[in-house]
């Protein structure tokens, strides 16, 4: 019983023992288009948690262990698919096989649909914060070129 106590202690005091966690989800999409690949980054003010949320193709996003506090938040872009890495007028190289697969990104997007996200939006300067205060967050991300 003494041990029980004194575990029960010390997870109190280790940050995040114990904490709280919601799902947050929704979608994100740069200038009203879906952003197609990358990562929603929920960042604690301490920085002492930091979760990276894949994007899904449709620009849809969710994670169930997002602590119920302020946090954060950021959106990184994926990958280029090598197609748009080219200088204009270049021939994509065909890979061997003949696939054509240099047309996409690691997350299989093609180049018409990638988005690029300027470095504005990265967790460090996005300004973007959330408040979980809820289990079930539904958190849309809509991201605007600052023209």
């Amino acid at each position: 019983m003494k041990h029980l106590l004194s575990a029960l202690l010390l997870c109190s005091v280790v940050a995040g023992c114990g904490e709280s966690k919601a799902t947050v989800h929704g979608k994100v999409t740069f200038n009203d288009k879906p952003v197609t690949a990358g990562t929603v980054v929920f960042t604690t003010p301490d920085g002492k948690y930091t979760e990276h949320v894949q994007i899904k193709s449709d620009g849809t996003y969710s994670s169930a262990t997002i602590p119920m506090k302020e946090v954060k938040v950021g959106v990184t872009p994926g990958p280029k698919p090598a197609a748009l890495a080219m200088p204009k007028g270049a021939q994509m190289p065909t890979p061997s096989g003949g696939s054509g697969g240099y047309a996409q990104s690691a997350y299989g997007q093609s180049a018409s649909d990638y988005v690029d996200i300027p470095q504005a939006f990265n967790p460090n300067t996005s300004g973007l914060t959330l408040k979980v205060d809820k289990p079930d967050v539904t958190y849309d991300i809509p991201l605007k070129d600052a023209k």
